[in-house]
């Protein structure tokens, strides 16, 4: 996120290729072994010395960013996969509402960022009930889902009772998740009603998946990753970026 931020205010960066990282690379820095203190050292002082260098360094990643990490560009593209899906389901003259499903924390600020996809009139949020959630989603459809979730045997049960009746209930046209947990009954129950599912792994998840990830991704019709290195072990995975707008 940080050399994200960096690349999109055309700032050259130095780094280690751990994570995610080596992906940026190529576009807006400079990538040094770990533990290399004078490799570091020696990367620092030749952008600083040679300013023309880092500014063409920094304008070819905030170039990349802005072609492929911004909000409009990611929405775009999960515009598109959420019209196929949709073009699949059931139609009707009426339009259908969409599921949003986010735990609330970083979960729910990234599903935020792609709200916009649809009129507010169609969009039904599910989350829990804490002050964060209460303020961000004010003037919004909400159904409060039970928490915590982790390791609560209840609490999952209670969710998947919700689940059921909130899907049976309306004619949902999909169902959008950023995870956590409370997405896991919703996934299943939306494959089980036939509910084009959309899931959206964190974009903390750099180079390793969630749990929640590897729980849904048989059940979830598109399951997208923010970051080159999940789509290892998410064979059929789409790579648009990150859904976080750094500018």
């Amino acid at each position: 996120m940080v050399l994200t931020e960096a690349m999109s205010s055309g700032r050259p960066f130095v780094s280690t290729p751990v994570g995610g990282i080596p992906s940026l690379a190529q576009e807006g820095g400079v990538l040094v072994p770990v533990e290399d203190h004078v490799g570091l050292a020696r990367a620092l002082v030749e952008f600083l010395a040679e300013p023309e260098v880092a500014r063409r360094q920094g304008e070819q990643g905030q170039e990349y960013c802005s072609q492929t990490r911004s909000v409009e560009v990611v929405g775009a593209r999960l515009r598109e996969l959420y019209l196929d899906a949709s073009s699949s389901g059931t139609q009707s003259n009426s339009p259908h509402e969409v599921l949003l499903v986010a735990s609330n924390g970083g979960h729910l600020l990234q599903l935020l960022q792609l709200a916009d996809l649809w009129p507010q009139t169609r969009r039904h949020w599910v989350t829990f009930r804490t002050s964060d959630a209460v303020s961000l989603l004010a003037g919004e459809t909400t159904t409060w889902a039970y928490h915590p979730t982790n390791r609560n045997v209840r609490n999952l049960i209670r969710n998947l009772g919700l689940a059921f009746r909130l899907v049976r209930r309306h004619n949902f046209q999909a169902i959008v998740t950023t995870g956590a947990g409370v997405a896991v009954p919703f996934v299943i129950l939306g494959r089980l009603f036939r509910v084009n599912v959309v899931y959206i792994e964190s974009m903390a998840r750099i180079t390793s998946p969630s749990l929640t990830g590897r729980l849904v991704y048989p059940f979830a019709d598109t399951f997208i990753v923010q970051w080159p290195a999940l789509q290892r072990y998410f064979k059929r995975a789409h790579l648009y970026g990150t859904v976080f707008d750094p500018s």
